[in-house]
């Protein structure tokens, strides 16, 4: 969607503009990411130890975390629960 471009346009600047470093993630599906983490919280339950895996991969990335997404802001909402780092 047209929202990574804004996200590496704000990457750019951030860079030059202040002398900050980011790095930008792409999430082809927000729900996906929900869904295994919920079958992930589901999993723990029952016993079984399951990390989700918007959790894994953004393990040790330093914070903070702005998600955003062509649609209304409940998108990347959906998982803001299960990212560790600072969420907006």
């Amino acid at each position: 969607g047209t929202a990574i471009h804004w996200a590496l346009k704000a990457q750019r600047l951030l860079a030059e503009e202040w002398g900050v470093a980011s790095d930008v993630w792409s999430a082809t599906s927000w729900s996906e990411l929900r869904r295994d983490a919920m079958e992930a919280d589901e999993a723990l339950l029952r016993g079984e130890e399951r990390v989700p895996y918007v959790t894994r991969a953004l393990s040790g990335a330093p914070g903070p975390v702005v998600a955003v997404s062509d649609y209304m802001r409940q998108v990347p909402d959906q998982i803001a629960q299960w990212v560790e780092q600072d969420w907006t």
